[in-house]
């Protein structure tokens, strides 16, 4: 029988091939946080590379690995805020509905593939215009009922357990005009 670090290893490893990577087959970049219940910090989570490392830390964690690191971890993060994420049916009036929203993010394409962060701006002419806005995942389609700021791309630190991280800026900063950076 395997104890000690090598039998956490192994359960680890069992982990990623039985629970995590049959659920996970695509990089998607968005997270979107709730900006109306700080008790439930997401709504929609991302599903890249940082989300597997956050999951691996805390199976590590609650398999009895004491992790001490000596620095801060910085960890990427796009994200949309919103009041809400509704999960969608596809019918016809939903697909006409996220057909107006790609037709509008079209209007500023050319300004996002200069810089991604053109993208709050779209999303701030979807917010106005009252678009709906939509995310499509893996798993879901969600119609967004989107909040001030819109969307940030920023570097926050990862949360390494027992600590819970949060994308949630301070409910200060939510009712401010959009700012460039996080």
């Amino acid at each position: 029988m395997i104890d000690g670090p090598s039998a956490c290893f192994l359960r680890f490893t069992d982990w990623v091939a039985e629970s995590f990577a049959p659920a996970h087959h695509s990089f998607q970049p968005l997270e979107v946080a709730d900006v109306s219940n700080p008790n439930k910090p997401v709504l929609v989570r991302s599903d890249m590379c940082h989300d597997f490392v956050t999951d691996g830390l805390w199976f590590l964690y609650e398999n009895g690995a004491h992790l001490q690191p000596e620095s801060h971890v910085f960890r990427d993060h796009i994200i949309m805020y919103a009041w809400k994420a509704q999960k969608q049916e596809q019918s016809p009036q939903m697909l006409r509905r996220w057909q107006r929203y790609l037709r509008q993010l079209e209007l500023s394409l050319a300004r996002i593939k200069k810089q991604f962060t053109f993208a709050r701006e779209a999303l701030l002419w979807n917010w106005r215009l009252q678009v709906h806005s939509f995310l499509h995942t893996e798993h879901a389609t969600y119609s967004l009922s989107l909040a001030p700021p819109f969307l940030n791309y920023c570097y926050l630190p990862l949360a390494i357990p027992p600590q819970a991280g949060t994308s949630i800026p301070s409910r200060r900063r939510l009712h401010q005009e959009p700012q460039a950076a996080c």
